[in-house]
């Protein structure tokens, strides 16, 4: 999204989003797959009737000068904008409940599948929002992910919960295993948490500084004394950039879309 529509969004720019989700999800729905309209659309291919395809690539092409571009629409381009997509949002509802009006609003082909709307809760790669879930995926599913982004509450509640782990085991290392060493050091239950956390943790931190814009290697900085881990600390707390960057979609936007929304 334009720099200029990260503070404020215009009304056009609203019904402009709004209106471009309606449609992607009603395309969804009808078994299309893609990053974008425009890829949805042409997933369906012919199955799609021509005057929705022609309909479709127009408010694509609108959308895309309004959200990408930062070009204001003028009335004449935003009537035609609310046309088209009217007359797309038909066409598809036509195809997914089978019939309409007219020769071009045939019943979906046999064979479709609508399937159910994405689980309120679930961004697209199955991680499920919630503290320990959101624990549970960063050590399963992404244990030593180091591409593409991570929330900060991802990040923290990661953070949160890998500091509940440790003073446990520090707590269990004391109880069981005090007879082993002097007790300056980390005991077994501490070592292996250590260790097997240690490449989640990486990973987790990395997607976290690539949601803010910055490399995964801003985290060497914590190896200068005092002021490097209060720096990594401030990334670490920054928001991430509202469109996507070099490292992928802005999660807020890929969860949004999951739950049917922007």
């Amino acid at each position: 999204m334009p720099a200029r529509y990260s503070e404020g969004m215009t009304d056009t720019l609203r019904m402009v989003r709004d209106t471009s989700v309606e449609i992607e999800t009603l395309l969804t729905r009808l078994g299309a797959v893609g990053a974008g309209m425009g890829e949805k659309a042409q997933s369906l291919g012919a199955a799609l009737p021509d005057d929705v395809q022609r309909d479709l690539k127009q408010v694509s092409f609108l959308r895309n000068r309004v959200m990408h571009d930062g070009i204001d629409l003028d009335p004449e381009d935003e009537r035609r904008f609310r046309t088209c997509a009217a007359r797309a949002v038909e066409g598809l509802n036509a195809l997914r409940f089978g019939g309409g009006p007219g020769p071009a609003r045939a019943a979906a082909p046999s064979g479709w599948v609508v399937p159910p709307a994405p689980g309120a809760g679930r961004t697209p790669d199955g991680s499920v929002e919630g503290a320990f879930a959101s624990f549970i995926d960063a050590v399963t599913k992404k244990y030593a992910v180091f591409t593409g982004r991570a929330r900060r509450r991802e990040f923290w509640m990661f953070t949160l919960f890998l500091l509940l782990l440790t003073i446990v085991a520090a707590v269990l290392d004391g109880i069981l295993f005090s007879d082993l060493g002097d007790g300056r050091g980390s005991g077994p239950l501490g070592a292996v948490v250590s260790l097997g956390l240690l490449l989640p943790q990486l990973g987790i931190t990395t997607r976290r500084l690539h949601d803010t814009g910055r490399s995964g290697w801003w985290q060497l900085i914590a190896f200068v004394p005092l002021a490097g881990l209060i720096v990594l600390l401030v990334f670490l707390a920054t928001e991430g950039t509202p469109s996507s960057n070099r490292w992928g979609e802005n999660p807020k936007q890929a969860l949004g879309r999951a739950n049917g929304a922007y």
